[in-house]
C-alpha cells in the first residue's frame, strides 16, 4: 500500500549526561567536516541543562515511498530542588527547541532542527521532580557533532556564569576566588599568584580560569568542558580522602586512559595537564 510504514529502531541511547537547548527558530543551518556538524548558523545562544536524572534519547525512522520521517524523543527527570524549578520547565514548554544532547561515551547529537522539539511534562511524583518529555517528527536524520564546535559554543550568560545556578545546571565552584590573579587566557597572573577557589557542592564543574581547586568533601569534580592544550589545574582533597574519595571526571577526554581520576589518600593531591586530547596525570 503507498501509504503504509515500514517502522525501523534507528537507535535509543540511555544514560546521557548532558543536554544544550536553544529556541528552534534560533537555528537556522549547519555545515559539515568529516560528516559530522561541525558549524551551526543561528541567533541565539544554547543554554546547558546537565543535572539531570534518566536522561536518554531515541530515534525511529518511518519509511514510505513518500519518504522518511524520524521520531525523535528526549526524556529526562529534573529534581525539584528550586522553588523556581516549575517556573523553568513552564517556560521550557511554551518554545519549540533545538537541542544538543550528549550521550554517555562522550558523543554529541542534533535533535530537532528545523522541526523543533516539543515539551511536555508531569509534576504528579510525590517528590515534587517533573519528568519532562521532548518529541518531534524531524525530515533531516539525526546528526553528529563535532567535539571542535562544542568547545567553541557560547552557552546562554544566564546558564555559564557565577550566579547561582538553575537546578537543572551544574553549580560553579565557589564565587570568587580565595586568591590569585587571572590574566583572563590562562591559569597564573605575571606574578605567579594563582586563582584559587574551594568546590561549594557536589558535580561541581570546573573552569578554564581556575588553577588550584580545593575539595572539602568527597564530591565529584568535573573538569572544564573546553580546555586548551597545555592548560593544568591541581586539587587538593582538605580532608581525609582514604574513607570517601574526590573523583574526577571528564566527560569528553579520558584520564591516563580511564574516564575518571580518584584522589583517595589523607590530604591526597594531583596535578592535571591537557595534552590536546587527553588529561595527563602529572603529580
Amino acid at each position: 500500500m503507498i501509504n503504509s510504514f515500514t517502522n525501523n529502531t534507528y537507535f535509543s541511547l540511555t544514560g546521557c549526561r548532558k543536554l544544550f537547548l536553544v529556541e528552534a527558530d534560533k537555528v537556522t543551518d549547519y555545515a559539515f567536516v568529516d560528516n559530522q556538524v561541525d558549524a551551526l548558523t543561528m541567533t541565539g545562544n544554547f543554554g546547558m541543562w546537565d543535572r539531570l536524572e534518566a536522561l536518554a534519547f531515541s530515534v525511529k525512522s518511518e519509511t514510505s515511498k513518500a519518504g522518511t520521517v524520524y521520531s525523535v524523543e528526549v526524556s529526562f527527570r529534573v529534581p525539584a530542588l528550586k522553588t523556581d524549578t516549575g517556573r523553568q520547565i513552564k517556560e521550557l514548554v511554551k518554545n519549540d527547541t533545538t537541542a544538543i544532547i550528549e550521550d554517555r561515551n562522550g558523543r554529541f547529537w542534533l535533535l530537532g532542527y528545523k522541526q523543533g522539539l516539543s515539551a511536555s511534562y508531569d509534576a504528579g511524583t510525590e517528590d515534587g521532580a517533573y519528568n519532562v518529555k521532548l518529541v518531534t517528527k524531524q525530515l533531516n536524520e539525526v546528526e553528529e557533532v563535532s567535539y571542535r564546535l562544542m568547545t567553541t559554543l557560547t552557552l546562554n550568560p544566564e546558564l555559564d556564569s557565577t550566579t547561582p545556578q538553575p537546578s537543572y545546571s551544574n553549580p560553579p565552584i565557589g564565587h570568587t576566588p580565595d586568591t590569585g590573579g587571572n590574566t583572563g587566557g590562562g591559569n597564573s597572573s605575571s606574578r605567579n599568584v594563582y586563582k584559587v577557589v574551594t568546590v561549594v557542592a557536589n558535580n561541581s564543574q570546573v573552569t578554564n580560569d581556575l588553577h588550584f581547586i580545593k575539595v572539602p568533601e568527597p564530591y565529584t569534580v568535573l573538569l572544564p568542558i573546553a580546555p586548551v592544550e597545555g592548560q593544568s589545574h591541581y586539587f587538593k582533597a582538605t580532608f581525609d580522602a582514604s574513607i570517601s574519595p574526590v573523583i574526577l571526571e571528564s566527560g569528553s577526554y579520558l584520564i591516563d586512559g580511564e574516564s575518571d581520576f580518584q584522589i583517595n589518600s589523607d590530604l591526597g593531591s594531583v596535578q592535571l595537564v591537557f595534552q590536546g586530547g587527553a588529561w595527563s596525570v602529572i603529580a
